[in-house]
């Protein structure tokens, strides 16, 4: 558990973000889209998304300018889960072959492409990240070794 302050860092800022990503959808799904605290023009999910764009830029030590920091705080709250602190040493691995991202090479490469780290970019990016288990995704020959498992509850 953690708090996001007006001194943190674009690593800290970018884990709390993707702990309040399901936070920007209508809780039953049906309801009207929630709309965003600092500016009632966007909704949570164009909000979130600007707040994203712009720290992904940036490197995880690098410091965050506090208005942004602060808006950020308006929006979702102080509180989140830093998912490496809460998992102590373990890292997130392959459900099939048990690699971290940064030893599966087709992570590696895109991560390097996009400009974040592949940890970074498998949470953001992969589809089976925590789809089957918390913070345990498939890498692609996995998860064709697996049979493509489905995903979701509107693929049945």
């Amino acid at each position: 558990m953690a708090d996001l302050t007006e001194h943190s860092t674009a690593g800290e800022a970018k884990n709390f973000l993707f702990y309040h990503m399901n936070s920007t959808k209508a809780v039953d799904g049906v309801s009207e889209i929630p709309r965003s605290t600092v500016n009632s023009s966007l909704t949570k999910e164009q909000a979130w998304n600007v707040f994203f764009g712009a720290i992904m830029k940036k490197e995880d030590s690098e410091p965050i300018h506090y208005l942004a920091l602060r808006n950020m705080i308006r929006e979702f709250g102080s509180y989140y889960e830093d998912e490496a602190a809460s998992c102590g040493n373990n890292h997130m691995t392959c459900i099939g072959c048990g690699l971290p991202p940064d030893q599966i090479e087709e992570y590696i490469e895109m991560a390097r492409e996009e400009g974040t780290t592949p940890e970074q970019f498998v949470m953001s990016e992969e589809g089976t990240y925590n789809a089957f288990e918390p913070g345990r995704f498939y890498c692609t020959s996995c998860y064709v070794n697996a049979d493509m498992p489905i995903i979701g509850e509107d693929s049945a």
